[in-house]
């Protein structure tokens, strides 16, 4: 599955509002009265999918997706088939097999 990539300054945007997220669950609970264990993650998470979708125009509810997708931990797209090396230091492409040039 393709998955948009963020740089780093769209990934410090959503991790801030992951955090913000964090921070505000006991809040949230508190002033609607719910019980620990009954927010929705949808509700909860609701800004950071819509921010990520504005960045990338692609709509994910899987917080995995958004945090292990940050280019730099990606080495440069691979001059035969474009996609993304593994890492900065990968030798070769996994996807079409070329070597780094």
């Amino acid at each position: 599955k393709d998955v948009p990539t963020l740089d780093d300054n769209e990934f410090e945007q959503i991790t801030t509002l992951l955090s913000a997220a964090d921070q505000e669950l006991p809040e949230y609970r508190e002033a609607f009265n719910i019980p620990d264990g009954d927010v929705t993650v949808d509700e909860l998470l609701r800004p950071v999918f819509d921010v990520y979708e504005k960045m990338t125009g692609v709509r994910t509810s899987n917080t995995s997706e958004i945090m292990h997708h940050r280019m730099s931990l990606y080495g440069p797209p691979c001059s035969s088939c474009g996609k993304l090396l593994r890492t900065p230091q990968a030798a070769k492409c996994l996807m079409c097999g070329k070597a780094k040039e």
